[in-house]
């Protein structure tokens, strides 16, 4: 017989939020313009962390719904995203958590040498859209998602 301890009791565990906060995969999500509620908590042992994250501090991390299509291949329509509040730049072409005029968006970014970023759909029936210019101005990283946590059905 297998028998497992999945209570966490003996283990350094960290606690990462689930925040109401969704993004889009798609057309964009207005901000919102207060504060975010953590809607619960999601409890793993820091070693599972160290072996399948890189992230910039645990406490830096929190787990969003990530809502469309546009990201279809990598991720799916109503996946949970752990993404890294603390990456606020775009060092890498990347998977990133962006706001640009206000809406939220999880797409992947590309910077190109003249400037421009692009911001590329994983589903090839999606355009990709550059930022630039004024643009630029309207927009911000707010993190980078460092994992999908979905399931499939076997």
């Amino acid at each position: 017989m297998i028998s497992a301890d999945f209570s966490g009791r003996g283990q350094d565990m960290v606690d990462i939020p689930r925040l109401s906060l969704a993004g889009s995969m798609g057309p964009g999500l207005v901000q919102p313009e207060d504060y975010v509620d953590v809607i619960e908590r999601m409890r793993v042992s820091s070693g599972w962390l160290r072996r399948n994250v890189n992230a910039s501090s645990p406490a830096n991390l929190a787990v969003i719904t990530g809502y469309g299509d546009s990201m279809a291949g990598t991720f799916n329509d109503g996946d949970l995203l752990l993404v890294d509040r603390g990456i606020t730049e775009i060092k890498i072409d990347a998977v990133y958590v962006l706001s640009l005029k206000g809406e939220l968006y999880i797409k992947r970014l590309q910077r190109r040498p003249d400037g421009v970023l692009l911001m590329l759909s994983d589903n090839e029936k999606y355009k990709p859209y550059e930022i630039r210019n004024g643009e630029l101005e309207q927009f911000q990283v707010l993190g980078r998602v460092l994992l999908a946590w979905n399931a499939k059905r076997l």
